[in-house]
């Protein structure tokens, strides 16, 4: 089924007839009074709907449309009714060489609106209903939706007292999509506890929906195993299947309130982690129930790998772990807050707009005010030649027992990631840069981000 936009336009027909006799609204000098529609001020665009037919934006239901009105003041109160007339649409068409289809299902919900004595236009407007929205699906035609006013007691029609609502009928398919293909768990396996953080993992957000569904989505999922030779061909590696994996469900759940799907993985025995053997678990999609998604084969399997690791640092340009983490609460080089007399380190920090420059040497502490797991740092300096060559990291969860993560060394550049092997849960960092930077200056900060789990 086509993508494509939805309009809804308003389009007076004024071609004939006595609508010669209309002048400007509300001249009192013409001998009829005559009826007509207050022409919309607007028109709709992008308007789509959902594969039940539900709308997803530009078109409301019940839509309000305009009110009528009179070239003179209503004598007495007075009662106009309006309806819709599908036999219109062949005239419209004739007309202006188109080739609209009626719109059916839709109504009026106040087919009689009232026009006080003394006033010239209707105190409500037309109040449209388009039913179960069935008149919009799998049509491929343009639309239309012909209102007229049907009666009005000593009053004088014309056919500026029509109007036509015309329509590009199409549907926006949910599609389910994969934003990350390959979900890398590295397990500290110098960390305390590492047993019990390995023993069932966590595969967050992995599966996507378009937009919220119109009810809810069952994914049924199953371990794969004739995949992993794919991912290995695919990915240059030798990753071995972990045989006695089991998923904690086989199906998940996406909501009306919500597009994300997550799962969790038991890993079963820990030795192989243990041993640093990196494993391949392949998860994919069996089936689908409840709304309507559409995916295709690339949409189905997410590769989840697992591997133990010692405790170290690495550099990468552009590749890191986890999601951006709160701003830490202070920071100090060698014990001092401030960078001068108007600036800190914090703010430094906290604000991408500010920079500073960090002595070789010369070690920052930070705190984030709590515990969060921390696994990449983002350095970006001025450019290349302002940047550090290598960092040493510490870190604590409790301010007193620490970590010592090591040394990374690495090629001098503006923008980069220093990733830990794992995760780790962190409150404080003490972080060196062991050389690098411009001149005497220092090594040049604009910005730091911390990510994290």
């Amino acid at each position: 089924m086509a993508i494509a936009a939805m309009t809804a336009v308003m389009v007076p027909f004024t071609a004939c007839d006595d609508d010669s006799e209309l002048g400007p609204k509300d001249n009192t000098d013409y001998e009829s009074n005559f009826v007509y529609f207050e022409t919309p001020a607007s028109t709709y665009a992008q308007v789509e709907y959902k594969a039940n037919g539900d709308f997803m934006s530009g078109l409301t239901d019940p839509y309000k449309l305009v009110p009528v009105r009179l070239t003179k003041p209503a004598p007495c109160d007075l009662q106009v009714e309006v309806a819709i007339d599908p036999y219109l649409v062949a005239e419209y068409n004739q007309e202006k060489g188109t080739d609209y289809t009626f719109l059916h299902r839709a109504m009026i919900e106040n087919p009689v609106l009232t026009i006080k004595k003394g006033e010239y236009i209707s105190s409500d407007t037309i109040s449209i209903s388009f039913g179960d929205h069935s008149g919009f699906i799998d049509k491929e035609k343009d639309l239309m939706l012909p209102i007229v006013v049907k009666g009005a007691e000593g009053l004088t029609t014309s056919k500026s007292a029509r109007i036509f609502l015309t329509f590009s009928s199409t549907y926006r398919p949910n599609y389910l999509t994969i934003p990350t293909v390959n979900k890398l768990f590295k397990i500290g396996l110098l960390n305390e506890g590492w047993q019990e953080t390995a023993k069932t993992i966590n595969v967050e957000n992995v599966f996507k929906l378009t937009y919220a569904p119109y009810e809810d989505v069952r994914l049924n999922i199953a371990i794969d195993e004739s995949k992993v030779e794919e991912y290995n061909a695919a990915n240059g590696t030798a990753y071995e299947f972990k045989a006695d994996a089991t998923l904690a469900s086989n199906s998940i759940t996406i909501g009306t309130d919500g597009t994300y799907a997550s799962f969790k993985i038991n890993t079963g025995d820990l030795e192989g982690i243990a041993n640093e053997i990196p494993y391949v678990i392949p998860v994919t999609i069996s089936s689908v129930d409840g709304a309507v998604v559409e995916f295709g084969e690339n949409s189905k399997t997410v590769y989840v790998v697992v591997k133990g690791v010692g405790r170290e640092l690495g550099f990468s340009r552009n590749e890191y772990s986890g999601k951006l983490l709160g701003n830490p609460v202070s920071c100090t080089v060698d014990g001092n807050p401030n960078y001068n007399s108007y600036k800190t380190w914090l703010q430094i920090i906290n604000d991408y707009s500010q920079y500073g420059y960090l002595g070789v040497n010369s070690v920052m502490e930070i705190d984030f005010g709590k515990v969060v797991k921390l696994s990449s740092i983002f350095i970006d300096s001025f450019g290349p030649s302002y940047g550090a060559t290598g960092m040493k990291l510490e870190t604590s969860a409790d301010g007193s027992k620490w970590l010592d993560w090591g040394e990374v060394s690495h090629a001098q550049t503006a923008q980069y990631y220093i990733n830990l092997s794992a995760p780790e849960n962190v409150q404080y960092l003490r972080l060196v840069f062991t050389g690098g930077g411009y001149l005497n200056w220092g090594v040049d900060i604009e910005c730091f981000r911390f990510y994290g789990e």
